[in-house]
């Protein structure tokens, strides 16, 4: 039943056009979809209060700040993290320059204070819009125009894809979502030229210089073309052509532009550099090998034609000898066999070859990545931090301390996935490929989302793709007169189990039954990084604050002082530090004086990353009182904060 076609030629039904048919209806429910993806306390939050959803986006705003206030364009120091000067960040200024132009357009309008507030509120708002467009002009095309707006709705309802696109956003995952998704539209396509390659190919170069996350999507995509060109053969070699040979082509200018020149030859595992763009040469000469491949076997194919038409005319020369006509044909047939290679079997051999070397000459030239961009981290990072990062979490250890959160993200992906599996092979043959090409993204995206959460982050924006036609199937059904209840409730069952929304509804059942509640997500945490709790520390004078590691980019946004750690992976010390400090009195006095710390700062509440340490937490409730720390009154500010008086 779940196999029936999501959109197919329909008698049109001798009844009442449905309330559905009509624009101003689908579109009054987009609107109110999208009404609710950005409500006004939260619109107002982030313009007053520069209140941001994630500690990315706060350690964003002060990269951006920073880059506004003058500080050059290759440099990704954050100066006030670990001074005197933590590594450079892994991201890229490509985010930063469109969130600073915001910026600079906004002081005039509304004022420094706001300016910084209207940026955050306006580039994810922006953002979205951008994805609402590609989204519902590509479904569009392939399934009609209420199924794209229907995909936009459904974008609105789908919680993790929703919070990426929130007020205060911008941090990069949103550019990825919108980069993944304009590369399989181009793909999606009924009949993609090179041209749809390459702007493929652009995209995908765009996704990597913004960040690796989305890198099996990308290689996800070369695969997909490399497989149609081996079965369809000169049929599909142009879009793999121009993605082939734009992707290293844009990658290596977006490196160029973004890296300093003194880091060129460095191989860094964690962002753009010459590990990844080893991958994309290999990438440009195995369809520069395809090329040759193809017009070498062009050239058997007229080669064998021609012998053809020459044994044509030999044997109506010699019609009176069948024998003769007989052996002439084998002879042909096993020339050609010998002069033409074996199509898809030489097409296959080249690009499993052109892997090999691709996978070979990465795993040889830069074995520490190998082990992915985490490979050097000390070992009590990696267990007493890194481990604790929900994005990092694996699905079944995400299971069960957010059951609703993680049954609303990855149940949605994967029953697109099978939705568009199973309507790949019953849908008319232009929309098969839309289907096809979204089933392979979403089933990556699955993958992903069963090793590491942030695996979902990009495949929750393909999910609109098929809930979309799906939501127009049914919608269309409801007044068909050949459609059975049971068709009808079944794509009823599928369309629900699109909706993040109902899953959050299903995984609150248990846990409302039994008394149990969720792991919180927020809460009273977010009382210890609102501006107005860290303007507080504002009257001390400026020094270095060891705190707990998710304090820290609020820290750096909202006041004056600098950090010891903030949750990147790069500044390993810093971690190392705040792991080691808060463990026991000895080591927070060890650690301060190391570090030069001026202040001590503890947040009471479970931060974001499992919460304090059980040292920490008596420290702040002032059942510990070590030696060497001057405890500080403070007002308007949960936070508890020492003064680290200096050893004699």
């Amino acid at each position: 039943m779940l196999a029936a076609p999501l959109t197919e030629p329909r008698p049109r039904p001798a009844v009442a056009r449905s309330l559905f048919d009509s624009r101003i209806v689908i579109g009054g429910l987009v609107a109110a979809a999208l009404i609710g993806l950005y409500p006004v306390r939260d619109l107002w939050a982030v313009l007053r209060d520069l209140r941001l959803p994630d500690t990315d986006d706060a350690m964003r705003l002060v990269e951006v700040r920073d880059f506004v206030a003058g500080q050059p364009w290759f440099d990704l120091v954050q100066h006030r993290h670990l001074p005197p000067g933590a590594p450079p960040m892994h991201w890229s200024r490509l985010v930063d320059v469109p969130v600073a132009g915001l910026i600079r357009l906004a002081r005039p309008l509304v004022g420094s204070a706001r300016a910084e507030g209207f940026a955050a509120l306006a580039w994810p708002l922006l953002l979205f819009v951008l994805y609402a467009a590609l989204l519902a002009r590509g479904v569009r095309g392939a399934f009609g125009w209420r199924a794209g707006a229907l995909a936009v709705f459904a974008a609105a309802q789908t919680p993790l894809l929703a919070s990426l696109f929130a007020p205060g956003r911008i941090d990069h995952h949103n550019v990825q979502v919108c980069a993944i998704l304009g590369l399989a539209l181009c793909l999606m396509r009924a009949a993609p030229t090179w041209r749809d390659g390459a702007l493929a190919g652009g995209l995908g170069a765009l996704s990597l210089a913004v960040g690796l996350e989305a890198l099996p999507f990308v290689a996800g995509a070369g695969l997909i073309l490399a497989g149609a060109w081996i079965v369809s053969g000169p049929a599909a070699l142009r879009p793999f052509l121009g993605f082939g040979l734009a992707l290293p082509a844009g990658s290596l200018a977006l490196f160029l532009a973004q890296t300093a020149p003194a880091h060129w030859s460095a191989p860094a595992c964690d962002a753009l550099s010459p590990p990844w763009l080893w991958l994309c040469a290999a990438a440009a000469v195995t369809t520069a090998a395809a090329a040759w491949l193809s017009r070498r076997q062009a050239q058997a194919r007229r080669q064998a034609q021609a012998r053809r038409q020459a044994q044509a005319r030999r044997q109506a020369l010699t019609r009176h000898d069948a024998q003769a006509r007989h052996d002439a044909q084998a002879r042909h047939d096993a020339q050609a066999r010998r002069d033409a290679p074996s199509g898809s079997g030489a097409r296959l051999g080249l690009v499993l070859a052109g892997g090999l070397v691709a996978v070979g000459g990465f795993l040889l030239l830069f074995p520490a990545c190998a082990a992915g961009p985490f490979g050097e981290m000390p070992e009590i990072v990696r267990q007493s931090w890194l481990a604790q990062v929900r994005e990092m979490l694996p699905l079944w250890r995400s299971l069960q301390p957010y059951p609703g959160e993680t049954l609303a993200t990855f149940m949605p992906v994967l029953a697109a996935a099978l939705a568009a599996t199973l309507g790949a092979a019953r849908v008319p043959p232009a929309q098969a490929r839309a289907c096809r090409i979204a089933a392979g993204f979403l089933w990556v995206g699955v993958l992903m989302g069963v090793a590491q959460f942030r695996g979902l982050y990009v495949a929750s924006g393909l999910v609109p793709l098929v809930a979309g036609p799906v939501l127009d199937r049914l919608l269309g059904d409801l007044r068909a007169p050949g459609a059975t209840l049971g068709r009808r409730a079944a794509f009823a069952g599928l369309a629900a189990g699109l909706f993040g929304k109902l899953w959050l509804l299903l995984a609150a059942v248990p846990a409302a039954l039994s008394g149990a509640a969720e792991a919180p997500s927020g809460g009273a945490w977010e009382a210890c990084i609102a501006r107005r709790a860290v303007a507080a520390l504002d009257a001390l004078p400026p020094g270095i604050v060891l705190a707990e590691i998710d304090l820290g980019p609020s820290l750096l946004l909202h006041g004056h002082h600098a950090v010891v750690a903030a949750p990147y992976h790069r500044a390993s010390e810093g971690l190392v530090a705040a792991l080691e400090g808060f463990r026991s009195e000895a080591d927070l006095r060890r650690v301060a004086e190391q570090q030069h710390a001026a202040y001590i700062v503890v947040c009471p509440q479970p931060g974001a990353t499992g919460g304090v340490t059980p040292f920490a937490r008596k420290l702040a409730w002032g059942e510990v009182s070590p030696q060497g720390l001057e405890a500080i009154p403070m007002k308007d500010t949960p936070l508890r904060v020492w003064r680290v008086r200096p050893a004699r």
